[in-house]
């Protein structure tokens, strides 16, 4: 079985590459915290990539888009706002090849799944926060796609409107894969709901995949620095295990970020044990000649 998702952000184009290679280990429902903007840019043609860059269940993403096989939630949508929600739902059921009489009862099967059928004749420009991500999301279901991919579905709601989404994401899961992104997921958010009803995580942190594996294990990320350095790769690892300290990741930054002198960036996630100080990152860098550029704790998950 392929994973459900794979991902390769060495294969996009321009500022977008960075060198992540990771696919997802199980299960049918994965959450990206953190910033996954530039897979959304892709599935959505934003931006261009490599065939088979990111793929979803062995095949190319955007292969599955166009093919109506993935329904796809950007976190900023732009749609006629003076169409009508059934216009709107009708067009894209015709651009998947269905015929005029067959897009209107794909239009009200989707919307009643929600309960939506009363805002059929409303003008998109009329709705409610809520109503417009719900029925963006129901407009994710036109074509029955075997996989969604939702882009920070809960962002800008309020507590209650959220749990109305969170409900309608459930009813949105049921018989098919999901990838839900969100760029934060502190303890008793919504957004940690969310990402704790999936089968496994994978957390993005300025550039670095901190984590991956089931959600409970986010509640051990609190501790996590994001270092850059600018100095070797491997001098620098070495250097920050003698003192102590696990390295969860050491990776060289892509050309683009050579320093002035050509020298190169690495940049590293170091497990700071608990009421430790950060003097050891300090001295760790002062013995392989290299210097500590930047350094921050991991905080989408706090």
């Amino acid at each position: 079985m392929s994973a459900l998702l794979s991902i390769d952000f060495s294969r996009l184009q321009g500022e977008h590459r960075f060198p992540i290679n990771v696919a997802s280990r199980e299960g049918s429902s994965v959450a990206l915290v953190g910033q996954w903007h530039s897979l959304f840019e892709v599935l959505t043609g934003e931006i261009s990539a490599k065939a088979d860059s990111i793929a979803v269940d062995g095949v190319d993403a955007r292969t599955r888009v166009i093919k109506g096989q993935l329904g796809v939630l950007p976190a900023k949508f732009t749609w006629p706002e003076a169409s009508s929600v059934s216009e709107l739902f009708e067009l894209s059921a015709r651009l998947l090849g269905l015929s005029a009489e067959h897009s209107r009862v794909e239009t009200k099967r989707v919307l009643q799944l929600f309960d939506l059928g009363y805002l059929r004749k409303q003008k998109l420009n009329r709705l409610l926060p809520v109503q417009l991500r719900k029925v963006a999301l129901a407009h994710t279901l036109i074509g029955s796609p075997q996989f969604i991919a939702l882009e920070e579905p809960l962002l800008g709601l309020t507590s209650h409107d959220g749990m109305d989404v969170l409900k309608a994401i459930g009813l949105a899961r049921q018989g098919r894969s999901v990838i839900v992104s969100v760029s934060h997921a502190a303890s008793g958010s919504l957004e940690r709901v969310l990402v704790e009803s999936c089968e496994e995580a994978l957390v993005l942190e300025a550039g670095v995949l901190t984590l991956q594996g089931p959600p409970v294990q986010l509640a051990g990320q609190e501790s996590l620095l994001v270092t850059t350095f600018l100095g070797d790769r491997d001098a620098l690892k070495q250097a920050l295990e003698q003192q102590g300290l696990v390295v969860r990741s050491c990776m060289l930054l892509p050309q683009q970020h050579l320093s002035g002198d050509g020298r190169p960036l690495t940049r590293a996630v170091v497990e700071l044990p608990p009421g430790q100080s950060t003097r050891p990152l300090f001295v760790a860098a002062g013995s392989c000649n290299a210097a500590l550029l930047e350094l921050h704790a991991v905080n989408n998950v706090e």
